[in-house]
């Protein structure tokens, strides 16, 4: 049933908000805010347009029993017929919704991921928060969205995963990634997509308990990188280096950078912040094979962190990395006898060395972006001939983190726990990744007869 209601009045500023303070328009009456009027289910929708816009689309007023105030939605529809199919539907989602307990104000993915976030963001790490906030922002909010929460279910979860894979396959997005200097991988990784259905699975498993959603969709990540042994899977390998291309790589990277006196400008020819930048990518490659930082947390160190002392009478340098990095507060430590010239030599070119000074910073002092040393280590690769690996993957920064495991497993230095411990991991990865260094170390007691 349908009632249509005059607008009287005179029509004045709206407020933010149509409940407050205002009558519902009885028997021809208006209190001036409402126009267009039509009364649905009998009194439990309000039908109206707004008198301040130029082009007045239709809002429904939604109330429900034993709950204090209005829902309002706009129909975002001038035809009245249209907006009247999408006052009832809504009417229906929100008094089912009503009926089992939950909350009406947050209908839709967009709304719920906002209200989780902001309750979540300050529990988790500044890594983590940059994270759930990126992966958000490219992926979970353009494909959910302002889809109503009653509609994702599990196949909807299943089209996302569809969608996300072939994401950065999709020629525009590989030239946003190219023109911002993205690292992206036309097939994302399982632990890429691991960590998106677990924070997928927080924010439902949080909106279940806070009576957000009722059911939650089964929210399972595909794995499409998958080697088989014996029938069992086993994570892709990752590209590093092996002994003999970390040799080649060290010496190639000297006579690379070469002598600072060649840089001397002009046209065509290579200046000082080139040199600079070399050196100080020269310097941080040796640093980071023997500490096997992330590259975040690399950005992150400062000289007060780095510091030595003495261990069976052998000098150690030891590294605290940031607590607000992916895995938290950790010590790293190599010989320092190896590794202190390394330090020396960025304390002399970037000229910044007080203790807040950060240890791997530009010209002017700054801590680096997170892809400043990617395209120079990129072009660094192919002139070594070293991109590549043998299966044809091609290297990245990270890769210096596993070359760092993989030489202190296949060198028996450290075990699989130890290991774990000095790199801010669990024991699990450490098998799940590095686990054919750990078969190669053990080759002749494999074989002996």
């Amino acid at each position: 049933m349908i009632r249509k209601i005059k607008s009287k009045g005179k029509t004045g500023k709206s407020p933010k908000n149509p409940s407050d303070g205002r009558k519902t328009p009885v028997n021809g009456k208006s209190e001036g805010f409402y126009e267009n009027t039509h009364i649905l289910r009998d009194g439990n929708i309000l039908l109206y347009t707004r008198p301040d816009t130029q082009k007045p689309v239709f809002y429904a007023r939604m109330k429900f029993p034993k709950r204090k105030g209005y829902i309002v939605r706009s129909t975002k529809s001038q035809n009245f017929a249209d907006a009247i199919i999408f006052a009832e539907e809504e009417y229906d989602d929100l008094r089912l919704r009503h009926k089992q307990g939950l909350n009406l104000s947050i209908t839709t993915f967009s709304q719920l991921w906002e209200i989780w976030w902001k309750n979540t963001k300050n529990l988790v790490s500044v890594h983590r928060q940059k994270f759930h906030e990126g992966t958000a922002r490219r992926y979970f909010l353009p494909f959910f969205g302002d889809k109503n929460l009653e509609n994702i279910r599990d196949s909807a979860i299943e089209e996302y995963w569809v969608w996300r894979m072939n994401y950065w396959k999709n020629e525009n997005k590989i030239r946003e990634a190219k023109k911002k200097n993205l690292f992206t991988r036309s097939t994302p990784s399982n632990q890429t997509l691991r960590m998106e259905g677990q924070s997928l699975r927080q924010m439902y498993n949080w909106s279940q308990r806070m009576g957000y959603v009722n059911v939650v969709p089964q929210i399972k990540s595909p794995k499409p990188h998958q080697t088989r042994s014996h029938g069992t899977v086993y994570a892709n390998r990752r590209p590093n280096f092996t002994l003999e291309e970390w040799e080649k790589l060290t010496g190639f990277m000297r006579s690379w950078v070469g002598n600072e006196k060649k840089y001397t400008g002009g046209k065509g020819k290579p200046h000082k912040l080139h040199y600079f930048q070399r050196e100080l990518l020269r310097n941080y490659v040796l640093i980071m094979g023997n500490f096997g930082f992330r590259p975040n947390e690399s950005r992150q160190i400062r000289w007060r962190n780095v510091s030595t002392f003495e261990s069976e009478g052998k000098e150690i340098l030891n590294v605290e990395v940031h607590p607000s990095t992916k895995t938290g507060s950790r010590e790293v430590y190599a010989d320092a006898k190896a590794v202190s010239v390394y330090f020396e030599r960025v304390k002399k070119l970037t000229g910044y060395s007080s203790p807040d000074d950060f240890v791997f910073c530009d010209q002017d002092g700054n801590q680096l972006s997170e892809s400043a040393f990617s395209k120079t280590f990129k072009k660094l690769l192919k002139d070594a001939g070293l991109l590549k690996n043998a299966e044809g993957k091609e290297r990245t920064l990270y890769s210096l983190r596993h070359t760092y495991a993989t030489f202190r497993i296949e060198l028996g230095e450290l075990n699989p726990e130890e290991l774990a411990d000095m790199m801010g991991t669990s024991p699990q990865n450490i098998y799940n990744h590095y686990r054919h260094s750990q078969m190669r170390k053990n080759a002749s007691k494999l074989t002996k007869r």
